[in-house]
């Protein structure tokens, strides 16, 4: 084989076997550090078993408490929500970055026609007093029709000022049931734990990058690069901004959305907003370029769905590592969409230049003179007899 085909070859089974493994360690170090590396000290909630320290919208018989536990249940598709708040000051301990909220989540959502309601959800506000600004630090949603049990973890980072914070558990105009226990607190003074391991994973990522571009231009085909690159570079700035970033920059695009009903549209069954749909344009982009370049890249369908996957899997992987980003099963759901987009895109764009190509054909091939059509027609039938 010569050298340039070696290289190119090498070069292809880098990017699907690297992607793979990075993809891998990214997912495993982004779940098992936050939730069994301990950062500084962990404490419960002060006061949260005691119903006397919450305050409740929606009907009294929503809310029960056990021990260590609230939960929220309803049968009607009311706004029913249980709010906790507590001061800052008595968590006793200088905050140098954030704080770590924590707890196990049990919920039941019910399905409903409406698909555009909330479902339930948890999420902790800062109050900043005398004004009382309300900022939302973040929030959980569990989709309506989901079920199960699962541990939930997230830091965030109130303002200097704020001296408050709340706890809000509830549904969210949907019914169904949604409880939450063993809540703590947990100062984080190093946010990702060990800064120097989370930064070694993204330098192996741009050492990866860099390696199979270099083999790639080693074979003469570093141009086909600089799209996909690009694109790449796009949705990794994307997926790493902090949220009010994204909130501000999407602002526009969302009220433009809200005006013309395609925010959380009937027709969609999961929440969709400006984000969701940079999710879908980015991936749809991404596709389409890479599929134009796939016969160039020597690549088979199977491999560019592997390519399409491990992306959109990585992205969400690399936001458990970030403190206001959360990784949603959703998100993949309209990346999955956004490459079916882009598919469908190349599929129309293949057609229409096959059928361009065979009407310039017969554009400009000049018809062939009677005579010669005869003579052809008399030295086939020759050959069959």
């Amino acid at each position: 084989m010569p050298r340039k085909e070696y290289l190119f070859a090498e070069a292809r089974r880098n990017l699907l076997w690297g992607f793979a493994y990075l993809t891998l360690a990214t997912w495993v170090l982004g779940i098992a550090l936050p939730k069994y590396v301990p950062i500084s000290f962990q404490r419960a909630i002060p006061a949260f078993s005691n119903q006397d320290h919450w305050t409740f919208a929606g009907a009294s018989h929503s809310f029960s408490f056990a021990e260590d536990k609230i939960s929220v249940s309803h049968d009607s598709h009311e706004r029913s929500v249980a709010s906790f708040e507590f001061d800052r000051p008595k968590l006793n301990v200088e905050i140098e970055s954030g704080i770590r909220f924590s707890g196990d989540i049990d919920y039941d959502i019910l399905e409903h026609p409406n698909r555009r309601n909330l479902g339930g959800i948890i999420s902790f506000d800062e109050l900043n007093e005398p004004t009382e600004y309300r900022k939302q630090l973040f929030s959980i949603r569990c989709e309506s029709g989901w079920s199960g049990k699962n541990r939930w973890s997230k830091v965030v980072f109130p303002s200097n000022e704020a001296q408050r914070l709340r706890m809000n558990v509830g549904l969210i105009r949907n019914a169904g049931r949604i409880s939450v226990s063993n809540a703590s607190v947990q100062i984080v003074k190093h946010w990702p734990p060990f800064p120097w391991f989370f930064g070694s994973l993204i330098l192996l990522w741009i050492f990866f990058g860099v390696r199979v571009a270099y083999h790639f231009l080693q074979t003469g085909n570093g141009i086909l690069l600089v799209l996909p690159a690009v694109l790449t570079l796009i949705i990794g700035i994307g997926i790493t901004l902090p949220n009010e970033a994204v909130r501000s920059l999407l602002a526009p695009l969302n009220a433009l959305m809200t005006k013309n009903g395609l925010v959380n549209p009937i027709w969609i069954p999961i929440a969709f907003s400006a984000g969701k749909l940079g999710h879908v344009i980015g991936f749809a982009a991404f596709a389409f370029v890479a599929l134009l370049m796939r016969r160039r890249f020597s690549l088979s369908r199977v491999q560019m769905a592997t390519i399409f996957f491990l992306l959109a899997t990585a992205t969400e992987g690399m936001q458990l590592f970030l403190p206001d980003r959360s990784t949603r099963f959703s998100d993949l759901l309209f990346d999955g969409a956004g490459v079916l987009i882009g598919v469908v895109a190349y599929a129309v764009l293949a057609l229409i230049r096959r059928s361009f190509s065979a009407l310039f054909k017969r554009l400009i091939q000049p018809p062939k003179p009677e005579a010669q059509e005869q003579s052809e027609s008399d030295i086939a039938a020759s050959k069959t007899s």
